[in-house]
């Protein structure tokens, strides 16, 4: 049983880290741009702020009328469905920017992202391929080694990740989903280095500290770990249920159940709508042989994320022994 649960977390390891984090604002707006001084543009500013999403697209349509020449607005515009998070309406307006835009290499950046959050994967290194093909820039090979991750091609991943440090060498987000890989592939020096020189450009990315304890525990260095994982704590709520959760792990390594429960029912008060706190639960229920509370935790998982079907997997197999 330990082995089935050991598999299902280590498996979600890289999707935990690398696309927990928001895909961040791809920044197009350079400054003195005419269409800024619009009235029209402050308040469809105004009103995305204000999450009147659909306000703001009609203030987009008046201003685009306008200033129909610069692919930015237009980009602004497709944001806004991004906003929505209506990732499909997004991927149709880039298709259509880039009618109009066919050699602005930004546009099939945005493209790609919306693609991959989407997980229409292989379409969105397609359209990042043809950024690249347009302008090496950074971005482009960022998010290409994140898409790469994605389709479990960490190897690939890593090119891209170095790419973009070559061509950006203060990229600390580089560096970071490059260690979270390099984690994955248990290179666990090669992690660090790479999580040391992160926190270096951005000593304020909870995030790399988060991963850096997970390193350790990789490594059986569970001291260290729980440094990490409580700097977390300290620095970020919203992130600590990850961390108490991970603490938890630490203890069960050390046979200190009680505590490592502890531990995991902190992660579920801070956030009880996360499904990674009652897996852990679960397998730590079935370590101490206690089937209906193994069942009961893994049923709240499976609430939270009904079509994540290695959680009915691990159901049926509690269901079994």
């Amino acid at each position: 049983m330990r082995k089935i649960f050991k598999s299902f977390l280590t498996k979600r390891l890289i999707a935990v880290i690398l696309f927990y984090i928001p895909i961040n604002n791809i920044n197009v707006q350079a400054s003195n741009f005419l269409y800024e001084r619009d009235e029209n543009y402050k308040k469809a500013e105004s009103l995305v702020e204000q999450e009147k999403y659909e306000e703001a697209l009609n203030y987009y349509d008046k201003l685009i009328d306008v200033w129909s020449d610069y692919h930015t607005l237009h980009i602004s515009r497709c944001r806004v469905y991004e906003k929505m998070q209506n990732y499909k309406r997004a991927i149709k307006c880039y298709n259509k920017i880039i009618k109009i835009f066919p050699k602005q290499h930004s546009v099939y950046i945005f493209q790609g992202v919306a693609l991959g959050i989407d997980d229409q994967n292989l379409e969105a290194l397609k359209a990042l391929n043809k950024s690249i093909k347009l302008e090496d820039y950074y971005l482009a090979h960022f998010y290409k080694g994140k898409i790469l991750a994605k389709l479990d091609r960490y190897k690939d991943s890593i090119i891209e990740f170095d790419k973009t440090i070559s061509l950006d060498p203060d990229n600390y987000e580089a560096y970071f989903e490059k260690a979270t890989v390099l984690n994955y592939l248990q290179r666990y020096n090669e992690s660090l280095e790479a999580l040391d020189k992160s926190i270096l450009l951005n000593p304020d990315n909870n995030f790399s500290y988060l991963v850096k304890g997970y390193v350790y525990q990789n490594l059986n260095n569970y001291d260290k770990a729980t440094q990490m994982f409580d700097k977390v704590i300290s620095m970020n709520r919203s992130l600590s249920y990850l961390a108490c959760d991970a603490k938890g792990y630490n203890f069960i390594k050390t046979k200190n159940y009680a505590t490592a429960l502890e531990m995991f029912n902190k992660a579920i008060e801070i956030n009880p709508n996360e499904h990674k706190a009652y897996i852990s639960k679960s397998m730590l229920c079935a370590m101490l042989n206690d089937k209906d509370g193994a069942i009961e935790n893994i049923d709240n998982a499976i609430r939270i994320q009904p079509e994540d079907k290695s959680l009915i997997n691990i159901k049926n197999n509690l269901l079994k022994n």
